[in-house]
């Protein structure tokens, strides 16, 4: 085959194979996916010896074979060894720094690699094969030698097996090339190992390959253990990664404000955070392994339903979402508290298991009772400003009828009657003056006034109260009696109040008891309070009406027989007066409901400036006491009921009356009279249909500001907000409907002696 012998072509082609087998593993190695960057280095180099081992032996392989080939191909071929070999040198000192951790970019790896073939190009053009041999001798051991010194100095202790291993393979390398260096520029002198030398130098094809193979069985080596050392970083990394997101996920279970514990397949507890041990009061070394129905009472089996291999609701098959469930929680100390929990199936684990939140629901339900306590108080209010409104308009037209009804009977108490008449006329008096305080009393309860306190006997109240109900016995069949002590203190209270509040009383209970039963009054004193009791024989009050028979407009009794006002009222009055009104529901057989009224008595500092007796009536003034001499009353006010019983009271004593039907003819008269013709009084009605009591007031402040001192308003509501605002600020004399003569003679007197 020409110049090379039959054994150099052979060991050329056995490097060949070598080099061939070595980039098919490298491919296989490459799909693993490791050391990618590594492996396109030495592939690099590996295909570049291929390449120049290919272009060696195509001319003598086609020569011996009688291939017939351009000699432009040949020609290529016969140049291409040298910058494949050198390309080949280049990279595998590239592939050693990276395996001792220097770090190459692609880039420069490149240009090396271009650089050193164009070097290799010039070479094969401008030199012989000798000459090309003898540059290859010189580079190849200087630059795999200290390839090898470079790996075995920088690559770390832990990880010197497989790097010592390629140095070894380099230092090998390296090492046949200085022999293959002594036999090209020594081998005639080197006396009796000259032969041996040469025989080597010979022989280079198979040791070539033999050394190719080591080296790339080394960098073989130097991948798997960086591979292996990438995989264990990574999954060190993935162990870190997983720890830290077991703790944080720890972390957020131990941070709940809920109860988190989960259950094995039997559904006994495993594991649980702290507020599970706070929860119920137990270590939770204490709570493993122990059914949680030790610990939660449902309204259900529980455990059985949590063992089962998948929770079930009903008919609809296997549970997919959290089931949610209620009951009682079961502290260490053996108390118990209200629970909601919800059991979810434990996904993407090897066993069955359920984890259950269980959430306190003690501080819910308070806060539940508080919101609906709030919500009930609202609409009691918004129940009571309605009630307001409706009172204050009927108070303003019952006052009117009440106000002529009281001061006619009055008149006509005054003049000389027969018995039998002065008795009606005095129950007709006394029955509108309670009228009055009834009307009064709704008004103080929506409008929470103060009211006028008298040392009041409940036993001569109820004496009197019962013996009107007596006579109505064989009519009802409802017996009404009465059990009082000999001595009993004396209530400080408003006694027409009070006796409103006995009369609610004893109406409910003559309701409840029906025909055939009876109703009893019992009266006694604890030296600090007076207590009066109206027991029924009745069925009593429904438990679930209980908690609710104050409210108002809540009733026990059928539709269209109860406002459901009285109780209300009743209560309010009785608060008002510092005491007390509560039901005792008793259930017995023949004894029903019984209401127990207390007051505080009349202490020694209060019988002072209290009195027993009512006040003395007075006259109305005379126009004598009149101011300048005038002798007329001006009355204004839209009621001709009214307006002719003051007329007629007023002619009475003396006085000029003029009447004026409006706010707009008042205030015409007033403002268009001469200063001598001025009224001495004017009574004027607060609340009027067009111009009322308080636009009258505001032309007079500036028109006639001499008529201020002389004006009286009547009105039927002084505590209405608006209203007593206004009096407050006008500074007049106001007499409030219905009134007595005695009030009404009061007012004129304080004006006209002011």
């Amino acid at each position: 085959m020409g110049e090379f012998t039959l054994l150099e072509i052979v060991g050329v082609l056995v490097q060949w194979a070598s080099a061939l087998v070595l980039l098919a593993l490298f491919r296989q190695l490459a799909r693993l996916g490791a050391q990618r960057r590594l492996l396109a280095t030495w592939s690099s180099a590996w295909a570049a010896l291929l390449l120049g081992l290919t272009g060696f032996l195509l001319p003598p392989l086609s020569a011996g074979l009688g291939w017939s080939l351009p000699n432009s191909l040949l020609f290529v071929a016969g140049h291409l060894y040298a910058p494949s070999k050198f390309v080949f040198l280049v990279m595998v000192a590239l592939g050693a720094l990276q395996a001792a951790g220097i770090a190459v970019a692609p880039r420069v790896e490149q240009l090396v690699g271009v650089s050193a073939a164009v070097v290799g190009g010039f070479l094969t053009l401008l030199l012989d094969a000798g000459r090309i041999t003898q540059v290859q001798v010189v580079v190849t051991p200087l630059l795999f030698f200290a390839s090898a010194a470079l790996i075995l100095r920088r690559v770390a202790r832990p990880h010197r097996r497989a790097p010592r291993f390629l140095a070894f393979a380099l230092a090998i390398y390296a090492t046949l090339w200085s022999i293959y260096f002594l036999a090209v520029f020594f081998g005639r002198s080197l006396g009796t190992t000259a032969p041996w030398i040469d025989a080597i130098a010979r022989a280079s094809g198979y040791g070539d390959a033999l050394v190719a193979t080591l080296l790339g069985a080394a960098v073989v080596a130097c991948i798997v253990q960086a591979s292996f050392i990438d995989l264990a970083a990574e999954r060190e990394g993935r162990l870190a990664d997983l720890a830290a997101s077991e703790a944080r996920l720890a972390g957020i279970i131990e941070a709940a404000e809920e109860a988190i514990i989960t259950l094995d397949g039997e559904g006994r507890v495993d594991l649980g955070n702290s507020a599970a041990e706070r929860m119920f009061g137990v270590r939770m070394a204490e709570m493993l392994g122990r059914s949680l129905d030790h610990f939660v009472v449902a309204n259900e089996t529980l455990p059985g339903r949590l063992a089962t291999d998948s929770i079930e609701s009903g008919a609809s098959g296997p549970l997919e979402g959290p089931l949610t469930l209620r009951g009682d929680g079961v502290r260490n100390d053996g108390s118990e508290f209200p629970l909601e929990f919800s059991v979810g199936v434990l996904r993407g684990t090897a066993r069955t298991g359920r984890v259950v939140i269980l959430r306190d629901l003690t501080q819910r339900q308070l806060a539940d009772a508080e919101r609906e306590q709030f919500e009930r108080r609202v609409a009691d209010s918004e129940k009571m400003l309605a009630i307001g409104r409706l009172v204050s308009g009927v108070a303003h037209e019952l006052n009117n009828p009440l106000a002529v009804v009281l001061g006619q009977s009055e008149q006509l108490l005054q003049e000389e009657r027969g018995a039998e008449t002065r008795s009606s006329l005095q129950l007709i008096y006394e029955q509108a003056h309670r009228a009055r305080h009834i009307v009064k009393d709704l008004l103080a309860f929506v409008r929470q006034r103060e009211k006028r306190r008298d040392p009041v006997d409940l036993c001569q109240l109820a004496q009197r109260l019962v013996a009107g109900y007596a006579a109505e016995e064989p009519a009802t069949g409802i017996a009404v009696t009465l059990e009082v002590p000999e001595v009993m203190q004396r209530a400080l209270a408003d006694r027409l109040a009070i006796e409103q509040v006995v009369v609610n009383l004893l109406d409910n209970a003559r309701a409840a008891a029906g025909p055939g039963g009876w109703v009893r009054l019992r009266c006694w004193d604890t030296g600090a309070m007076v207590f009066l009791a109206v027991e029924d024989s009745g069925p009593g009050v429904p438990p679930d009406a209980v908690g609710r028979i104050f409210e108002p407009f809540f009733t026990t009794k059928p539709v269209g027989q109860g406002t459901g006002l009285g109780l209300s009222v009743s209560l309010g009055i009785v608060e008002q007066h510092g005491g007390t009104l509560r039901l005792e529901n008793r259930p017995a057989p023949g004894v029903g409901a019984r209401f127990v009224l207390a007051l505080p008595v009349v202490t020694a500092d209060e019988r002072e400036w209290t009195t027993t007796t009512p006040p003395s009536r007075l006259a109305i003034p005379g126009p004598a006491s009149g101011l300048g001499g005038t002798a007329t009353v001006l009355i204004v006010d839209d009621e001709s009921s009214v307006r002719s019983t003051l007329s007629r009271l007023l002619h009475r004593s003396g006085w000029l009356v003029r009447e004026a039907v409006s706010g707009e003819e008042g205030l015409a008269i007033l403002l268009h009279v001469s200063d001598e013709e001025l009224p001495a009084l004017v009574l004027c009605d607060l609340k009027m249909p067009g111009i009322g009591g308080r636009e009258l007031f505001a032309r007079l402040r500036v028109d006639r500001p001499a008529l201020l001192d002389r004006l009286i308003f009547v009105t039927g509501d002084v505590v209405e907000p608006a209203t007593a605002a206004f009096i407050a600020e006008s500074g007049c004399e106001v007499v409030e409907k219905p009134y007595t003569v005695a009030e009404l003679a009061h007012a004129m007197a304080r004006v006209l002696h002011r």
